[in-house]
């Protein structure tokens, strides 16, 4: 079978929809496809398995015609190379599947304005339908997402499922739920459990302290903001059998800010800033627990590596990974990042060594690294590839 996988710029490197559009095509190679990574730039392919083609389309344009420069050229070179399946990230004209892989158009739209304030969140609601490279987006996933007669939509949650059957009243036939998934091999490295032996010993030396790990590098819409403030309040609410919270924040970006957020708390102590690595997943196996208050998450991918690496994680309802976590089983849910009581409360719960070992165990004993792992995600995408193909 011939897949011509979409995407507007491939740079593995990036994380995020970039680095899970790679393990997915080399899934899918797995289960006996011949990809191809269609990006209108492409950088850093050496990352890339020499399984699956890159074709860089090389689209060079102003920003406010880019979108549709390369939408023209993928339809001109899909229309040449025959796919048997073109399964686009992004909204473009010549598809068989669309996988949003970040959530709806719309979503993300009216996610950008609710987290704006002041003048700035007038500014945008006033004028978010005017960014002419948005717009383009929104019109084709529109176009694609109304009416009983267009392509699937395989989304990663049921969480971005609402966004279509509810946002665009997509008809529920046409969506088909694929939940996300992260490469679970990683976590199987021989040194995986070294480094994070030597990075617990670092950060809790003597064995006191419960660890909570945030990873990020969009520490706004992640509500890195609001989860210092819910370590201040939890500091105070701390029983005598939990433990005291180490936040451990993971990621790129200037932290100067949430440093004076934590000073004027009083918990400067409590909140660590180790910048960006690329040892993420013994971080992961160090630490006690993962807390994401994400404003909008699709389908958490660090959320999912943790819940491989064996701890459970905190996050919101607006987080399609929050689904995995079995009402309590694996992981907490809060309603709202703007919950910090919630979340202090949520804290506190895990740090206490027995709750958090209890979840630990109920990860251990579950089917969760088959249900996460990119392999199973790729076979359901050939089963409905597949289906694609009958119905033609």
């Amino acid at each position: 079978m011939k897949v011509a996988i979409v995407i507007e710029k491939y740079n593995p490197l990036r994380g995020g929809a970039e680095r899970s559009t790679m393990e997915m095509a080399e899934a899918l190679t797995c289960q006996g496809c011949d990809v191809s990574i269609i990006a209108g730039k492409v950088e850093n392919a050496e990352e890339t398995t020499g399984k699956v083609r890159l074709i860089d389309l090389d689209v060079i344009a102003p920003r406010n015609v880019w979108f549709r420069l390369f939408d023209q050229a993928v339809a001109k070179y899909v229309s040449a190379e025959k796919f048997d399946i073109v399964h686009s990230i992004t909204p473009v004209t010549a598809l068989d599947l669309y996988q949003p892989r970040g959530g709806s158009q719309l979503n993300a739209i009216q996610q950008r304005i609710a987290l704006s304030r002041g003048v700035a969140k007038l500014y945008k609601r006033l004028t978010a339908g005017f960014n002419r490279a948005r717009a383009m987006r929104l019109r084709a996933e529109l176009k694609l997402a109304t009416g009983s007669s267009g392509p699937f939509i395989a989304v990663l949650s049921n969480y971005v499922s609402r966004q279509f059957t509810v946002g665009y009243e997509t008809p529920a036939e046409r969506v088909a739920l694929i939940r996300n998934a992260v490469d679970v091999k990683k976590f199987e490295f021989p040194n995986v459990d070294e480094k994070a032996n030597e990075l617990r010993s670092k950060f809790d030396p003597d064995s006191s302290k419960a660890i909570f790990l945030f990873v990020s590098a969009d520490p706004v819409r992640k509500g890195l903001s609001e989860l210092i403030a819910a370590v201040a309040e939890a500091a105070k609410d701390r029983k005598s059998s939990q433990r005291e919270i180490l936040l451990l924040v993971v990621g790129g970006f200037k932290f100067d800010s949430y440093q004076k957020q934590a000073e004027k708390l009083g918990i400067e102590k409590n909140v660590v800033y180790n910048g960006k690595t690329r040892e993420v997943q013994a971080f992961m196996k160090m630490a006690d627990a993962l807390v994401l208050p994400t404003w909008d998450d699709a389908c958490s991918r660090v959320v999912m590596e943790a819940l491989v690496a064996g701890i459970p994680a905190i996050s919101t309802e607006f987080n399609g990974a929050s689904e995995l976590f079995d009402d309590g089983r694996y992981g907490l849910m809060v309603k709202s990042p703007a919950d910090t009581a919630g979340f202090a409360k949520a804290m506190n719960t895990l740090a206490d060594p027995a709750e958090c070992d209890k979840m630990k165990a109920n990860i251990a004993a579950s089917d969760l690294k088959v249900r996460l792992s990119m392999d199973r995600h790729a076979l359901e995408l050939r089963q409905l590839y597949e289906k694609i193909i009958q119905g033609r």
